[in-house]
């Protein structure tokens, strides 16, 4: 999956292709970081090979279950870039991230060059980090992968 976005084609990487393609799906919305962490990770473990999805984030169990550190470095490296900003939220410790328009434009080439099944799936997966609440998102997740809540510091 290589695509221009306006950068020279290896100036992103496959994760943070995908990365952008996931903040542009479902009605585009900012994310806080917990729903973005969720959505890239059910999407890395459910997404079939087949669909030509080549890097995955890798994961491990933290504070609020699955984590990956490679994922918060794309983010700030989208957002040096001018592809990704930032909104801080006040009296958290914590900012909610959306696409600046020059991102916008750059995962919509990142979503013409994506297999459509992963598109849509990418979109389902959006959406379902969007309709739950903090609490359900992570009661799901924890759910359907107990081993990424072990060293979790939600209690329900």
């Amino acid at each position: 999956m290589e695509t221009n976005v306006g950068l020279r084609p290896e100036a992103l990487s496959a994760t943070q292709q995908l990365l952008l393609a996931f903040l542009a799906s479902g009605e585009g919305q900012e994310l806080d970081p917990v729903r973005i962490q969720k959505g890239m990770f059910v999407f890395g473990q459910e997404a079939p090979g087949e669909w030509g999805i080549g890097s995955r984030y890798e994961f491990v169990p933290y504070n609020y279950g699955p984590y990956s550190f490679a994922l918060a470095d794309d983010l700030a490296r989208l957002r040096e870039r001018g592809l990704v900003r930032t909104r801080a939220v006040p009296g958290r410790s914590w900012e909610y991230y959306s696409l600046t328009p020059r991102g916008e434009s750059a995962a919509r080439m990142v979503l013409e060059h994506l297999d459509a099944r992963a598109a849509e799936y990418l979109d389902s997966v959006r959406r379902f980090v969007d309709q739950r609440s903090f609490r359900q998102l992570l009661a799901a997740v924890y759910e359907r992968y107990p081993k990424y809540a072990t060293n979790s510091i939600f209690r329900f």
